[in-house]
Parts: C-alpha cells; structure tokens; sequence
C-alpha cells in the first residue's frame, strides 16, 4: 500500500468514526464509557512452609535437665525384664525356642515360605522341615547359615532373589520392630507385592513399649530400662529400634498403607510391677512420650507381644 492509499484509508475511517458518534446523537445515547480497570491484586509473599511435626507414634524425649536423676538399674529392687532361663543362648535353647514358634504360625505344608529377618536362620530351618520350600533373607549374612543347610531352604542377602518369588506365607518374627534404613510404609508395600492373591503374612511383634523391647535385657536383664534410661545413659546394649510409643496406632496405619488387612490379631499381655510406677513412670514418660501421659499407659507397657494374621485387601 503506497502513502496515497494509506492516507485515503485513514480518511475513511476518521469519516466512519464520526458517522458513528452523529449516529449515537440522534438516537441519544452517549459515548461509552471508557472501561474500567480491576486493580492489581498487591504481590502475595509466599507463606514459609513449617517444618513437618514427627510422627506421634515416635517417642521425644523432654529435654535431659527436666528428667530429673538418673535411676540405679543395679538395684536389686528392679525387676527383671524375663526369668533368666527363658533368655535363649545355646544353640540347644534357639533350636527349642524355633520349635515352639512353628506352633504359633499358620500350616506350612506345601508352602512356599519367605523367613523375612532370618538372622541366625534357626526358624526357617525348622520352616524348611514342613514347607515345600524356603528363603531366609536378611540384610547381613550370618556366620552361622553355613551350617544351616537344607534342600528346600535358601538364604540370602540378595532382594532381588527374594522379588523375583511369590510366597503363599510371609513370616516376620520380632521384625516390624527393627524396620532401620527404609520407611516401614515401604517395606510392607514391598512384602504386600510378593504375597500369592491367597497368601497369609504372620507378624510378631516386639513393642519397643514393652518391658523387653529393643532387646537390652540380653546384657541387662532389667525390665523397661530402654524406656527408663536415655541413649546417654543407657550403654550401647539395646538392638537397634524403631522407638514406637503408640505400636498398635504405627503397625495398623503401615498395614493399611500397603493394603493389607488384618484377619486376626492377639495380644500378650504381661503384669507391670508396682515398682515401675511414680518417679520412674513419670521418668519414663518423659522420655518416650515427651511428658504427656498417654492414655491407658499401663495397657500399653504391659503388651508384651503383639501377633498379627494379614492379607491382601
């Protein structure tokens, strides 16, 4: 378009505007109003994110300067943790002791079992005496599998062995307890996966709440000095623990997130001695449930064990 026609286009509109505008006179109407403008929202600052709370069902300590003296658990006062010859030490006892747990879990006949958290692999040799066939696994390799020798049973270290099965049971014999290096939500959507759609887990579990939990009554056969005495003050006797203060609360929710349901469920139960009441209670809430008193706390220190019947939702 050369500057002759550019200048006759702007012509016509100027001539079309004001036909527009003489237009609106005669009809009378006036010019529109110029449009108005929403004001700008004022810059939002985004809101700092808070730190994520712990779960509640993980014990907190108050700090060491409310906790008040630290107990004697040499005093002959204290009461033991379990009767000296229930505490298995020979192979004699855990190869007895492996017996009585094949008692408590579902038939095994023609199964194919996973003995999750073998250690010494004493149960799933006795698994393997029944079961068509068994793996033990574990995250360490232990000295005594070498002697631990049967057709039917493989041990391992190697998850990738273990993944590459399905299992009609899944046993976790004082385990859920231990759960250390991986979220316990994980672990349990993992054991889920390898379970036959008919397949049963059995879980014991070892409440870090009981009177033996996290197992320092093998060095000190004083009941509850895991929940009495500090990590500072507490040699380093205890195994290593998920510190639980609400275990039914933790282990239901784990289930849940992994879609397993609970087909049956007992609780044994142990007496809680008078000793374990005023100071010491209060000392121990103050380390494990950070000096709230929890409900029914007496329940909960008396719940030794913990057995579970699980399958897929």
């Amino acid at each position: 378009m050369n500057e002759k026609q550019q200048a006759q286009c702007r012509l016509s509109l100027d001539i079309m505007e004001e036909g527009i505008k003489a237009l609106r006179l005669l009809l009378g109407q006036s010019e529109p109003p110029e449009p108005e403008l929403e004001p700008e929202p004022p810059e939002s600052k985004p809101e700092p994110t808070p730190a994520p709370e712990p779960p509640i069902f993980i014990a907190r300590s108050l700090p060491a300067s409310e906790l008040g003296p630290t107990p004697d658990y040499n005093s002959k006062e204290w009461p033991e943790a379990v009767a000296p010859d229930m505490i298995a030490t020979t192979d004699a006892d855990k190869h007895f002791r492996a017996l009585h747990i094949v008692d408590l879990i579902p038939p095994m006949q023609g199964k194919f079992v996973l003995d999750c958290g073998c250690n010494e692999g004493f149960n799933a040799v006795e698994f393997a005496n029944s079961a068509a066939q068994v793996i033990g696994y574990d995250l360490k390799e232990n000295e005594r599998w070498a002697s631990q020798s049967k057709t039917n049973l493989i041990l391992t270290t190697d998850k990738q062995i273990v993944t590459s099965h399905r299992f009609n049971l899944i046993v976790l014999y004082d385990v859920i307890d231990h759960i250390i290096g991986e979220s316990p939500e994980d672990f349990f959507i993992w054991l889920a996966s390898l379970l036959t759609d008919d397949g049963e887990m059995y879980i014991r579990a070892h409440p870090w709440t009981s009177r033996t939990g996290g197992h320092a009554y093998e060095s000190i056969n004083k009941a509850y000095i895991h929940l009495a005495l500090t990590p500072d003050e507490l040699p380093p006797i205890a195994e290593p623990s998920i510190k639980i203060n609400q275990p039914m609360v933790a282990y239901e929710q784990w289930f849940k997130t992994a879609g397993l349901r609970i087909e049956g469920r007992h609780i044994f139960m142990t007496e809680v001695e008078e000793f374990f009441s005023g100071p010491i209670l209060d000392r121990i809430i103050k380390i494990n449930w950070g000096g709230n008193k929890p409900d029914a706390i007496q329940e909960t220190l008396a719940n030794h064990f913990i057995d579970y019947r699980l399958r897929k939702q």
